[in-house]
């Protein structure tokens, strides 16, 4: 229904801003702004660009605020059959497919010699074609939830592996702690399966411009073993920490 452009960055006054278009449908509910804007925070073109995804992933958000219900779309193209909780219920038991399709291909009963118009049937079959493209784009979601719902963030990752106790000694897991954390600050809590292994090196590239290489080794280590723990979880398919190497010597 509305098609969100991408987030590009612009520098404005020493910072990097996240910026996003507005459709225009939606322009009313941000007093007709044309774009959002969102301070990265930093200066630095490759932090800012890996901030920008969750800033992004935000100011979608508040796009999707302003959309209406596709539930409650569906039933005005049908000619009104009800709330979104009334279509919902339809759903639930079947019928509303059904009743979309009898829309779109409803026979035309009207009888010509008294009412010439053939409008009011033109008019059933537009919104029962126009109710389907809704009700697809309304199936797509839901089915985009259930594989949503078994994504695992880097903040719930780390919180449950700590909770295994991984290591015994207890400045060894506030080590780890502290390295699972740092590692958050640096990319933002996204899914695990973002996480990519470009990120990964160049998270130990920067730990590297102020840290010893044995300092580097063992706080990638730490996350090595976090993306370990989710391999085994089934949270990811592989350990992208796994290709990065630090020489210690």
């Amino acid at each position: 229904m509305f098609d969100y452009r991408a987030t590009s960055l612009a520098l404005n006054k020493g910072k990097y801003y996240v910026l996003l278009t507005v459709p225009t449908e939606l322009r009313e509910h941000f007093n007709e702004r044309k774009q959002l804007k969102r301070s990265t925070g930093t200066r630095d073109l490759q932090d800012a660009k890996r901030r920008q995804h969750n800033i992004s992933a935000e100011l979608y958000l508040q796009l999707d605020a302003c959309k209406p219900d596709l539930r409650d779309m569906i039933s005005d193209l049908l000619g009104w059959i009800g709330d979104a909780d009334e279509v919902q219920w339809l759903e639930d038991n079947g019928d509303l497919e059904g009743l979309i399709m009898s829309n779109k291909y409803a026979e035309d009963t009207h009888d010509p010699a008294r009412d010439p118009d053939e409008s009011a049937i033109d008019l059933v079959h537009a919104g029962g074609e126009k109710a389907l493209e809704v009700y697809r784009e309304w199936k797509a979601k839901l089915d985009e939830g259930t594989v949503a719902s078994g994504v695992v963030y880097y903040s719930v990752a780390s919180e449950e592996y700590l909770t295994t106790t991984p290591y015994g000694p207890a400045k060894t897991m506030r080590d780890c702690e502290l390295s699972l954390s740092q590692f958050q600050e640096f990319v933002g809590d996204m899914a695990l399966s973002q996480v990519t292994a470009v990120l990964a090196h160049d998270y130990a590239a920067h730990l590297g411009q102020t840290k010893s290489r044995e300092t580097v080794s063992k706080k990638v280590g730490y996350v090595r073993r976090l993306f370990d723990h989710a391999v085994r979880k089934g949270w990811v398919q592989t350990n992208v920490f796994l290709a990065v190497r630090v020489r210690t010597h």
